[in-house]
């Protein structure tokens, strides 16, 4: 269902009235024709038939600074940058001058086109999509991680975290700890700090590697520097 502003709470009640209201049934309308866009789109970026290496989005795109990853920054779909909160602070993205969607068919149809043209982190956008089952798009985890593999192919550091954790947990595909450690230590090379984080508990539980804690120390300590916080025990590795 679309969540634009005619949406109400969901109730039987609600929806019986806002489905009979003429603009949700365009509004309805338009997310089925964007649901079918991201459909076709996804199915050529899996097939590897669209892609190009993109700058990553793990850096503002106005000062370049690493993003903090602490925090939760916003990822634009107009031109699919990302920026820290000291330079986000308009609802026009700074980056290119979009405005944020207005509903779920409008970002969707902006993430579709951007997987059209290539952009390796639209792909990794929509390989979310799918694997959340968010945007109006039926849940397909195994799409999904195709799509993640595409998008990590391309160098996304983030598509390579995110598949780290999908070994980790075995989500849509067989738990892989090893696969895990691969992924992590790939992301943390390209300078995704939550997968340093990530990798040190493999050293310092044992898991896809040999223990190592001295090694998990200096990753956590590495870790921080950059701002993340430490894990505390019992805790487990998530994505971004």
């Amino acid at each position: 269902m679309p969540t634009g502003t005619r949406i109400t709470c969901g109730g039987a009640a609600c929806v019986a009235q806002v489905e009979a209201d003429p603009i949700y049934q365009a509004e309805w309308r338009d997310l089925a024709k964007a649901v079918a866009m991201a459909d076709k789109v996804a199915t050529h970026a899996a097939e590897g038939r669209v892609g190009k290496q993109e700058d990553d989005d793990n850096v503002c795109a106005l000062c370049r600074e690493p993003i903090d990853p602490n925090g939760n920054p916003r990822l634009r779909t107009c031109c699919f940058k990302r920026m820290c909160p000291s330079c986000d602070v308009s609802p026009t993205c700074r980056a290119c001058g979009g405005e944020p969607p207005e509903t779920n068919a409008d970002g969707l149809r902006e993430v579709a086109c951007g997987v059209a043209s290539g952009n390796c982190v639209a792909i990794r956008l929509l390989a979310q999509f799918y694997q959340d089952g968010d945007c109006g798009l039926a849940r397909d985890e195994v799409l999904g991680l195709k799509l993640m593999h595409r998008a990590a192919e391309l160098g996304n550091g983030l598509a390579m975290l995110n598949l780290g954790c999908a070994y980790y947990f075995g989500r849509g595909v067989d738990k892989d700890h090893a696969a895990t450690v691969r992924y992590y230590r790939a992301a943390a090379d390209k300078g995704v700090v939550k997968a340093i984080l990530n990798l040190s508990l493999c050293y310092r539980e044992g898991e896809g590697v040999d223990q190592d804690v001295a090694e998990a120390d200096r990753l956590e300590e590495l870790a921080q520097s950059a701002g993340y916080w430490s894990y505390k025990p019992g805790c487990i590795p998530g994505g971004f």
